[in-house]
């Protein structure tokens, strides 16, 4: 009579744990080098965090006690250095968090729809940090394209001049990556995206 091998249950063990790893591997390696988008909790006001092939961005970092928070919710995935930082407006729900980040990070480009706002302390506060840090505030013009890893994402508003309404003049920005879009819109009403 033979005699079946006991050895079988191992390698069939062995092989289903490598294929386990393989997958692991191969989702850590997406998220590395694929498109990842998080919407960090600010309480009040917004903060987003893109990042894509290595490269990052930082939309917003809410109200000025929001801004630690924000910080420590990039160290936590790695981040020391935000190639793209975007103000969106000057309210202090969006801005206000943004002098944390500014000085605990290396930044890239810093974007904002204006250089100068003079009825908002968090934007004056906004300004003068990124002033001492060397930073210069970027106004990018509408429809302009800028890459980020293998994703691209363009300012696609304000369309018009919305005045003194901090809202309507917030920048907008369209990420692209695949076929897949995220709109970031800041505080814009429905009227302002026509």
């Amino acid at each position: 009579m033979a005699r079946r091998r006991q050895g079988g249950k191992k390698r069939g063990s062995l092989v289903g744990t490598l294929v386990f790893a393989l997958a692991l591997l191969l989702m850590w390696l997406g998220s590395e080098l694929g498109l990842f988008a998080a919407f960090i909790d600010v309480g009040q006001g917004d903060s987003a965090f893109v990042s894509c092939g290595g490269e990052t961005l930082l939309i917003d970092a809410g109200i000025s006690s929001a801004g630690g928070a924000v910080a420590d919710y990039l160290r936590s995935r790695g981040v020391d250095r935000l190639d793209y930082v975007v103000c969106t407006h000057a309210h202090e729900d969006h801005c206000g968090g943004l002098d944390d980040i500014i000085e605990g990070f290396e930044i890239g480009t810093l974007f904002a729809p204006y250089t100068e706002f003079d009825s908002s302390g968090a934007f004056t506060r906004f300004e003068d940090t990124a002033a001492e840090r060397g930073l210069y505030i970027t106004v990018p013009p509408l429809g302009s394209v800028f890459t980020l890893g293998g994703a691209e994402f363009q300012f696609v508003g304000p369309v018009s001049d919305w005045g003194d309404d901090l809202n309507d003049s917030s920048l907008v920005l369209r990420v692209e990556y695949g076929g897949s879009a995220i709109l970031f819109t800041g505080d814009i009403s429905s009227g302002a995206l026509a």
